[in-house]
């Protein structure tokens, strides 16, 4: 699987975990064969901002529109979710959590 994800740095009060996230994405693309293409992005009129002014965090956006298949924007009455992309989510989460336990998955 190749894939273009978008590096949100937000308010970058937390640098070190968007850098661990990156680690941790790319470990995943290593194991399972997957290229993974980075671009910094801006965070647009997401709210998870509010969130990190109390506690540092990680803001994962994952794709999950089959390229040229249904569309609809999140938050909405029609948004479309390819299931397939749920496992490449689940060991992302999974990965941060290991590399920040500092054990191998």
């Amino acid at each position: 699987m190749e894939k273009n994800i978008a590096v949100i740095w937000g308010d970058c009060s937390s640098p070190e975990i968007v850098k661990q996230t990156i680690r941790v994405l790319d470990k995943v693309a290593e194991k399972y064969g997957h290229t993974f293409h980075y671009t910094d992005a801006a965070m647009g009129g997401e709210d998870f901002a509010f969130i990190k002014e109390k506690k540092p965090g990680i803001f994962v956006r994952l794709g999950a529109r089959t390229p040229g298949g249904a569309y609809g924007s999140a938050h909405s009455p029609t948004f479309y979710c390819d299931n397939a992309c749920i496992p490449v989510g689940m060991l992302t989460i999974i990965g941060l959590a290991a590399d920040y336990l500092d054990f191998e998955v």
